[in-house]
């Protein structure tokens, strides 16, 4: 059965529902259509992986690059409702550490809403730190730095900076 994504939007979350099958002629579509996701901003990803039958190689190597790209960004990747069948390719392949994985959509919505607060602070922390290290100074300030001024302030609980006229 070929593989079928849905996604939706769910409190901020954006999930996407796989069903059939995530082998290596799926996979570049589903990378495609993940990636677009993350550049229209949408950094908080559940995968709800209740209906998908079989993951290959080529599969798992679009999770492991999606959550690396989302957490560089602050983001988090999360999935939920693995069959019996899915659960054991992960444990077989020694992925079930690198991903949050959550019994069902209903735990895994706030976990990831909790858990994208702190993924902001480790990628702010992780910018400040590399501009303090002595390394090349830091482009002009421009629309990526007032998100992340922006994602500060929501942090610290303060007001966002104004917008530049």
């Amino acid at each position: 059965m070929a593989l079928e994504q849905q996604a939706s939007e769910d409190q901020g979350v954006t999930v996407v529902a796989l069903s059939g099958q995530l082998d290596s002629r799926a996979a570049p579509d589903f990378e495609k259509a993940l990636l677009k996701l993350i550049a229209e901003k949408k950094h908080e990803i559940l995968l709800d992986l209740t209906a998908l039958e079989y993951v290959a190689s080529a599969g798992l190597r679009v999770f492991v690059m999606v959550g690396k790209r989302l957490q560089a960004e602050g983001g988090r990747l999360a999935l939920c409702a693995l069959n019996e069948g899915v659960m054991k390719v992960f444990e077989i392949s020694g992925f079930v550490p690198l991903f949050p994985i959550l019994p069902n959509r209903r735990e895994a919505i706030p976990w990831l809403l909790a858990n994208a607060r702190a993924g902001r602070i480790s990628s702010l922390a992780g910018e400040i730190l590399r501009r303090d290290g002595g390394g090349p100074r830091p482009p002009a300030p421009g629309a990526a730095d007032r998100e992340k001024s922006s994602y500060a302030a929501e942090l610290l609980g303060k007001p966002a900076p104004p917008k530049p006229k």
